[in-house]
């Protein structure tokens, strides 16, 4: 079934051939599963994407809904690299295992290494910037989140002054990652982001654990439709095999390009329509910081 022989130790969730019948699926299913997907984290994704289609393109970020305004472009290695720097800060910051690095901004370039990043630090919390002030600073008070990833007042004015009514609240938040330049710490250490994910390596993890299947991964919530939003839990193993199912169902392979308008505060950006595809080794765009949402993009899609 495998049309792009990959060795075993560095295999992507790539699809291995066409499912268009139950023989195909039950062929498919007398493989042992950790033949077919031998990551134990969501790291180890990226890490094998990098290894076996390293050069490759692989995250392409639009600043606005012209095709040729990008902000962002990396391929698998570089994609990587910066994933471990976020991850590294994070660290840095006083992450660990099961702390909740929590991110409120639209896809902004830097948001979905940051996502990743604190997946493989410690447990990474997607917000839906739309929430009030106050339902956002009780999620945030719910999940003692530890770090706060937002925004500032270059990227997303309206943002920052809602969140600035927010940080006080939340006793638990010791330091918060800002996007942009202009943010005014109101209560606590407020660190600008580039500056600071440059300061650390993008070769290697700088702490010594490293999460598996069973580990804590993110934090999604609900609609909310009835009442305050639940906190839904992953770990590493359920992110995993969604990549994997997805590229299998969808015949995903590293030749693939995805058009992501969907936010990353919602599985249907950051794993339907991002690992499904990243840890194939295919590419993503992320159409304009608002997706979806900005009605430019549909104007111009196609």
């Amino acid at each position: 079934m495998d049309s792009v022989k990959e060795p075993a130790k560095v295999r992507t969730t790539r699809s291995i051939g066409p499912l268009r019948t139950i023989s195909d699926v039950e062929a498919l299913e007398r493989i042992p599963y950790d033949e077919l997907v031998p990551a134990r984290s969501v790291y180890d994704l990226f890490v094998n994407t990098a290894a076996a289609h390293g050069g490759r393109p692989a995250l392409t970020v639009l600043r606005s809904p012209d095709p040729q305004d990008v902000g962002l472009a990396l391929n698998h290695r570089q994609l990587l690299g910066e994933i471990t720097r976020a991850a590294n800060l994070f660290s840095s910051l006083g992450v660990a295992e099961g702390d909740v690095v929590s991110i409120v901004s639209k896809t902004h370039e830097q948001i979905p290494a940051l996502i990743w990043g604190a997946e493989v630090a410690g447990v990474a919390s997607c917000l839906n910037y739309m929430l009030t002030a106050e339902v956002i600073a009780e999620l945030l008070r719910v999940e003692s989140a530890k770090v706060l990833v937002c925004a500032g007042p270059e990227l997303d004015p309206e943002l920052w002054s809602k969140l600035r009514t927010v940080i006080g609240n939340v006793p638990t938040i010791t330091s918060v990652l800002v996007l942009g330049a202009g943010a005014d710490p109101p209560h606590t250490a407020v660190i600008e982001a580039t500056a600071a994910l440059a300061r650390q390596p993008s070769d290697r993890l700088i702490f010594s654990h490293r999460p598996t299947r069973e580990t804590r991964a993110a934090l999604f919530h609900t609609g909310g439709t009835t009442g305050l939003p639940k906190m839904v839990p992953h770990t590493h193993g359920n992110q995993i095999h969604a990549a994997w199912a997805f590229a299998q169902a969808f015949g995903i392979t590293e030749e693939d390009v995805g058009l992501n308008g969907l936010p990353m505060f919602h599985v249907g950006g950051t794993s339907t329509w991002g690992l499904s595809i990243l840890g194939a080794a295919g590419q993503i765009v992320i159409m304009t910081p608002s997706g979806y949402r900005d009605p430019e993009v549909a104007r111009t899609f196609g």
